[in-house]
């Protein structure tokens, strides 16, 4: 599932993941748990996640987590300010996303899907 940033955010109107920073004390699954409510109004389940790729950047560690779990997409609430849609995309949809402009181009992403193919 993927979330649109609205138009008054950096990057208007373009398709990402759910994501966002850790509050001081939480660990990076609940950290992930947190924004994916936040955003979404979502609960992903501890049991479904899996954290499948880590970066170190500047300072900062980004993880990368995948959760395995079936959403009513019409079930989102979206966030004001923040998202204006959300849908489900395979990963050869978000690649024609990402190379037609329209995904966030997050420059780990074509590695995070061969990591992801290499985890199932």
């Amino acid at each position: 599932m993927i979330q649109k940033r609205a138009p008054n955010k950096g990057y208007p109107n373009m398709w990402e993941c759910p994501g966002g920073s850790a509050v001081a004390g939480d660990d990076s699954l609940t950290a992930a748990i947190s924004e994916v409510k936040e955003e979404t109004g979502l609960s992903a389940k501890p049991e479904n996640g899996r954290c499948i790729y880590t970066i170190v950047m500047d300072g900062s560690i980004c993880d990368v987590w995948l959760f395995r779990q079936d959403f009513d997409v019409a079930e989102v609430v979206f966030q004001e300010n923040e998202t204006t849609d959300a849908i489900y995309a395979t990963q050869d949809e978000i690649l024609s996303m990402l190379d037609n402009g329209e995904f966030c181009d997050f420059h780990y992403l074509k590695d995070l899907f061969i990591e992801a193919e290499a985890q199932k």
